[in-house]
């Protein structure tokens, strides 16, 4: 059974990165923003220098980038719907197989 459930395993976590990946991209870019001092809104790019080099075109996209989830949120909703009645169907069928 745990072989027949591993791949399930596997496309979820996929499926849970996916939709999460643009939060990542704000939380990570707003912790070093506030680390550095630096700026940063969804009004433009601002310099922020960290260890010599300016970084504060890079924050901004990932904090801009964070307006992905208004996709990525719904499809990874959809997606793990998908998942849950194929999980259903195969334990199912795997213990209709065995019992008989």
């Amino acid at each position: 059974m745990r072989s027949l459930l591993r791949p399930f395993a596997i496309s979820l976590v996929a499926i849970l990165s996916l939709a999460l990946l643009p939060l990542a991209g704000v939380v990570i870019s707003t912790v070093i923003a506030d680390v550095a001092g630096c700026p940063l809104n969804e009004g433009g790019s601002y310099p922020c220098i960290i260890f010599g080099s300016d970084i504060g075109g890079l924050l901004s996209f990932l904090f801009v980038a964070g307006w992905l989830m208004l996709v990525t949120i719904p499809v990874g909703g959809v997606a793990f719907g998908v998942w849950v009645v194929a999980l259903v169907v195969t334990v199912v069928r795997h213990h209709l197989k065995h019992r008989a």
